[in-house]
């Protein structure tokens, strides 16, 4: 009887490091994905701040157009 219990416990030893293993590489799996994902959003979100970024230049240069027109219709109004 000792030497089933023996085998059997053996059986156990061999199959929880291969199941340890499984789960370990399935994590390792699930972060790689995720890790993946956050790097394609990352790029997806660094395309879309340079978009704002260039979009906020072109509202900057006409916001400064804007200033100056006002600046010369102040100073043809006072000279009026």
């Amino acid at each position: 009887m000792r030497m089933c219990q023996t085998r059997h416990m053996e059986g156990e030893n061999t199959l929880r490091p291969l199941l340890y293993f499984k789960k370990a590489n399935l994590k390792v799996e699930i972060l790689e994905f995720f890790f993946l994902t956050l790097q394609k959003g990352l790029g997806t979100m660094q395309a879309a701040l340079h978009e704002v970024e260039l979009e906020h230049n072109v509202l900057q240069k006409q916001l400064n157009m804007i200033e100056r027109k006002i600046q010369v219709l102040k100073h043809e109004a006072t000279h009026k």
